[in-house]
């Protein structure tokens, strides 16, 4: 992916979802969030600081026309509200803790700043941001992990929570984006969520203002595409990928290498909603619970694959497709299904199609 002189992503050049190297390679000026006032001690409420450090990393960015590095130095933040992050930023939280005890109902402990339909009318989409090594935990009644919307060109790797309660990175109308190496476990709800803005149905995506009211995209319409979850690991979820709310373009989203453990569906599809364009493949994916659904699918559901996959100990259905779903040029190939001996079944189906569809391959 070609980067300019100054070391700035150029966006324009940027095709599909290679974006991987070119953010991590950018040359960058660093900020210490320590050096605006943030003291990682567990206790003094360091959000105003952080958001100060994310503030003055963006102008730098700005000014210098180079990317910015903001690094957390080893310790315990203790944050209050919603950080909000700007465009050409590397946030690295170097393995450091974060615990995030919001008051509003499920905010994102970190947002992209085009959330804001002032912001993004001035600004436009955030772009060119790479976000890692991030330890998080919020109380398990309230609280979500990142979140990216009206945002393009984003990575979020190594980010890591066994104590939260919302969505570990929650993708709401925004465009190539990676997610890679993340671990979530024992989490109620589902690690990873991608939505769309609707401007019929607001509310995909909130944060928590400095005075602790909640904010949102308005009503706008606002579609997620080029999408990878690569390399992650999940156990004792709700989910492991939930596809959320109406998407009616090429969605473009690849699940690849990922390993899913004991979560009630892991690939879950809401009803009366339409995807187009979902690769599932190389995947391994385990349960030992009672009826439970690997490929959960309702709604609309276009170019399909779902391939080389590893299921095991299933003693439910691996592939459901409910009855009010429409499903069209679907191909199940080379998948592995087994149990390993360690259960009693009562059910076990592969797959559960409960009409007819047209253009459905299903071998190996």
């Amino acid at each position: 992916v070609p980067i300019t002189t100054d070391g700035v992503l150029n966006k324009s050049t940027v095709t599909g979802l290679d974006v991987t190297d070119a953010l991590n390679s950018l040359n960058s000026l660093v900020i210490n969030v320590k050096s605006y006032g943030a003291t990682g001690n567990g206790f003094t409420d360091d959000t105003a600081a952080i958001n100060n450090a994310l503030n003055a990393a963006e102008s730098q960015s700005i000014s210098s026309g180079q990317t910015t590095k903001v690094v957390f130095p080893s310790g315990k933040y203790k944050t209050t509200y919603s950080l909000e992050y700007g465009s050409n930023l590397i946030i690295d939280f170097q393995g450091s803790l974060i615990d995030f005890y919001p008051t509003t109902n499920n905010p994102s402990f970190l947002i992209s700043k085009s959330w804001s339909d002032t912001w993004f009318a001035s600004n436009g989409e955030v772009k060119n941001v790479v976000i890692k090594n991030l330890v998080l935990r919020t109380p398990l009644t309230i609280g979500g992990g990142v979140g990216i919307t009206r945002a393009t060109n984003i990575l979020c790797e190594n980010l890591r929570s066994e104590e939260m309660n919302n969505h570990l990175v929650d993708i709401s109308g925004a465009s190539n984006i990676i997610v890679q190496n993340c671990f979530a476990k024992n989490l109620p709800d589902t690690p990873y969520q991608i939505d769309n803005l609707e401007a019929s149905n607001p509310g995909s995506i909130w944060m928590e203002k400095s005075d602790h009211t909640a904010g949102s995209p308005g009503n706008v319409d606002y579609v997620s595409k080029n999408i990878k979850f690569i390399n992650n690991y999940t156990e004792n979820c709700l989910t492991f990928i939930h596809f959320h709310r109406e998407n009616n373009i090429d969605s473009n989203v690849l699940i690849s290498n990922n390993t899913s453990i004991n979560n009630a569906t892991p690939i879950l599809l809401d009803a009366a909603k339409t995807w187009t364009g979902i690769t599932i493949t190389d995947n391994v994916i385990w349960s030992n619970i009672p009826r439970a659904r690997a490929l959960y699918l309702e709604g609309t559901v276009n170019n399909l694959i779902v391939s080389n996959n590893q299921f095991t100990n299933y003693v439910g259905v691996i592939f459901h497709v409910s009855g009010t779903t429409s499903l069209n040029n679907f191909s199940f190939i080379n998948n592995k299904c087994f149990d390993d001996g360690t259960n009693l079944a009562l059910e076990r189906r592969a797959i559960n199609l409960q009409k007819t569809y047209s253009n459905i391959t299903i071998s190996g």
